[in-house]
């Protein structure tokens, strides 16, 4: 999360007049028989194969009996004549085959009709439990809580410096003297020491990684619940951080006051690109953003022109798209008069930049296209996005509450205005739902505007973590950590 604050299948019809044609999966069944699954094959009450009537089958009272050995006989036959055969097989090859498989498996071997059948078997129970699954997960989503349980599973101790994070449902406390990371169970998983004045952080849109670096300083760690996966050194000292899904890191480095760089690195340290900013000509970077695969970087770009002001969205790609572009620059996009503060990737292939006069969305990773905008002149007073949703807070012009806050989707669509009168200290928006608390009470709401929840915290509360249940939250208080039960 990013936020910035401005303020009966398959029986088989035994016809045999119509000779052996094969149709192992046309619906038909072999021959010119009638729909296997019709009503008028087998048992239908007019004996065997009757059809509509005319011929009836053996036991309907008209022929001779067939004992069990022949009818069992018969469909082996039947089944041994349906196996395909192999690229140059003769009949006697075939059958020699088939007889060494069977005494060798010791069952008769599958005929290509009853593989399919088996596959078509095994993906409806797939798709059948995948929709009950989906159905009472949906129905979790949307469940409206009115009581809350809470308990206490972990104890820490947090410096007045501490901040929470959501790190894959776990939690993330960094200070200045180190990370730790605690489980959705309360217990302490791992911690890393260091010696930081003001740490910068940046957690990846899906939650899954986190940079952590020093302002001014010169060392980024790189973390994902399992602990540290690696230690990055820069040459020039940290400004901005922007991770990737995959752990690839955009830093800003301040060279002097007129130079700055942006560097990007790998997951395991090693540089992958950089790109040189002078005030004069490329202006200063503002802000960054790395895609998911690390692949395409985007810099809001802050310059000056002969007094006038402007902000340039430049992408660069760094895939084999960008190898023959200068300094693997691939596309920009001007916004004339204004500074774009705030630029982040909420999908796999779609950019947001935000201004405090607009929101703009752009997809593609090769070369980006503009896709879509919106206009807005009351004063934004924050930015919060998720991996799907983006929402731009506002003052409530309507007189029914404090806040409005406008969610626009993937697509640069405004999908609701949630409004509250909380005097919120934090909003989050994790899936589909929106988180808003001020540390004594929260409010869950769903995007597209229903309220899930609304009640008070025993203690005071510094981060709210969803839990794999969509029922209970890891909360991190002054207190310790505790598991809260919706009811």
């Amino acid at each position: 999360m990013s936020v910035v604050n401005f303020r009966r299948p398959g029986q088989r019809a035994d016809n045999k007049n119509t000779g052996r044609d094969r149709y192992d999966s046309d619906g038909y069944g072999r021959g010119d028989a009638q729909d296997r699954d019709s009503g008028y094959g087998r048992d239908d009450g007019y004996g065997r194969n009757s059809g509509h009537g005319g011929d009836f089958g053996e036991d309907d009272g008209y022929g001779p009996d067939r004992s069990d050995e022949d009818e069992e006989e018969q469909e082996e036959n039947e089944e041994e004549y349906e196996e395909e055969y192999e690229e140059g097989e003769s009949d006697e090859e075939r059958r020699k085959r088939l007889s060494e498989e069977r005494s060798q498996s010791g069952k008769k071997p599958r005929t290509a009709r009853q593989k399919l059948l088996l596959f078509v078997r095994i993906a409806l129970l797939g798709c059948a439990a995948a929709a009950v699954a989906f159905f009472f997960y949906n129905q979790q989503q949307s469940r409206v809580y009115t009581t809350a349980d809470f308990s206490s599973i972990g104890t820490l101790s947090l410096t007045d410096n501490s901040k929470s994070y959501d790190l894959d449902g776990d939690a993330l406390i960094v200070g200045r003297d180190g990370v730790s990371c605690y489980g959705e169970d309360g217990a302490a998983l791992w911690n890393v020491t260091y010696e930081m004045q003001q740490p910068v952080v940046s957690i990846s849109a899906n939650r899954n990684v986190a940079a952590i670096g020093d302002l001014n300083g010169s060392t980024v760690y790189l973390m994902d619940k399992s602990g540290q996966i690696s230690q990055i050194a820069t040459s020039l000292p940290i400004q901005t951080l922007s991770v990737s899904r995959d752990g690839y890191v955009a830093a800003v480095l301040e060279d002097s006051d007129t130079v700055s760089w942006v560097y990007l690195f790998d997951k395991n340290g090693n540089t992958v690109a950089y790109i040189k900013n002078t005030m004069a000509s490329s202006g200063y970077p503002l802000s960054i953003a790395i895609s998911p695969d690390g692949s395409l970087l985007c810099v809001s770009d802050l310059i000056v022109e002969s007094g006038a002001l402007k902000t340039k969205i430049a992408f660069y790609n760094f895939s084999a798209v960008g190898q023959n572009a200068v300094d693997n620059f691939v596309k920009g996009f001007d916004q004339a008069g204004q500074a774009v503060p705030y630029v982040s990737f909420i999908n796999s292939d779609t950019t947001v930049s935000v201004s405090n006069s607009n929101i703009t969305f752009y997809r593609g990773l090769d070369q980006p296209e503009l896709l879509n905008a919106a206009y807005y002149q009351s004063e934004l007073q924050g930015v919060y996005t998720g991996e799907k949703y983006v929402a731009l807070l506002f003052a409530d012009t309507t007189g029914t509450s404090e806040y409005a806050l406008d969610v626009y989707n993937s697509q640069g669509s405004k999908v609701n205005t949630i409004n509250f009168s909380m005097d919120y200290t934090g909003i989050s928006i994790v899936g589909d739902r929106v988180f808003i608390t001020d540390g004594k009470q929260l409010e869950i709401w769903t995007v597209t505007g229903g309220q899930r929840f609304k009640g008070n915290f025993d203690n005071n509360v510094n981060a709210i973590i969803p839990c794999s249940q969509p029922y209970e939250l890891m909360l991190v208080t002054d207190a310790g950590i505790e598991k809260m039960t919706l009811h």
